[in-house]
Formats: structure tokens, sequence, C-alpha cells
């Protein structure tokens, strides 16, 4: 079922509910309109992230600039995999 206020902002139907990941930093929503839960990544390019936010986000700002996918790596100190993916 999907909720009449799926990708709408600001409707009051929202509510943070717990935490979500290795470090408990990942907000849960719960939603009082369709009862679903899930967390505040999905729907973004982070989803299925498992990096801590600034470094997704240094990733991210290589990657607009162009830099390629071996020095993202080195830059940020992660596989060439995961810049790939």
């Amino acid at each position: 079922m999907i909720c009449k206020y799926y990708q709408q902002r600001a409707k009051g139907n929202l509510s943070f509910r717990g935490y979500s990941g290795r470090t408990k930093q990942i907000r849960m929503v719960y939603c009082h309109e369709c009862g679903g839960h899930f967390s505040e990544r999905k729907g973004t390019v982070l989803e299925q992230s498992r990096l801590p936010e600034a470094k997704a986000c240094a990733i991210l700002r290589h990657v607009r600039e162009r830099t390629g996918t071996l020095a993202t790596s080195r830059l940020v100190a992660v596989h060439p995999d995961t810049v790939t993916r």
C-alpha cells in the first residue's frame, strides 16, 4: 500500500522513533498515516550506504568534481568498489 503522503514534505504525519546503524546515528521515521517505519535515508543516494555521512558526502563531492575513482578512493580512504557503488 502506498501512503497518500508518499514523497510529500511537511504534512505532519512523520515522527522519529529510534535509531539504526552500527553507531546509532541514522534516525528511523514512523508515518502516522500508513503506520510504516523506514530510515530517514530511504529514497536518497545514501539509502544503501553503510558509510558515515561525512565520508559519503566527501565521496560525492569528489565525484561531482569529476575526480577519478582511484583518486577518490585514495583521498577518502575507501576501497575503489565503494566509490563505484
